[in-house]
């Protein structure tokens, strides 16, 4: 499950509407990790954490930062469309190395 949200961030702390957004989604369509991919603006640094349930099962969020703007000029960077395809193509195989058979 990923959630792409336009919030610039000054630290790695989403809001409490977010994390329990990704919390319903994790329930809602049974999936283990969710992610939330903010535009990097701050110089944040990903972090993964998990929800603290009583439940056997486990549900985490992870959260991602992709910088959007050139760093000094303010505009849109040119490479944004490759450099969101990178994290996307890097979520698909972490996902699917998470649930291939061992």
């Amino acid at each position: 499950m990923l959630d792409t949200k336009w919030k610039a961030l000054r630290y790695a702390a989403p809001s409490n509407d977010d994390l329990k957004q990704m919390y319903v989604y994790n329930h809602h369509f049974e999936a283990e990790q969710s992610i939330l991919l903010y535009p990097q603006v701050f110089g944040v640094e990903g972090i993964v954490g998990h929800y603290h349930e009583r439940r056997v099962e486990e549900h985490g969020c992870q959260l991602l930062f992709l910088d959007i703007f050139k760093s000094s000029e303010g505009q849109v960077c040119n490479n944004l469309p490759t450099d969101l395809g990178v994290v996307l193509k890097h979520l698909v195989m972490q996902a699917i190395s998470l649930t291939a058979p061992q």
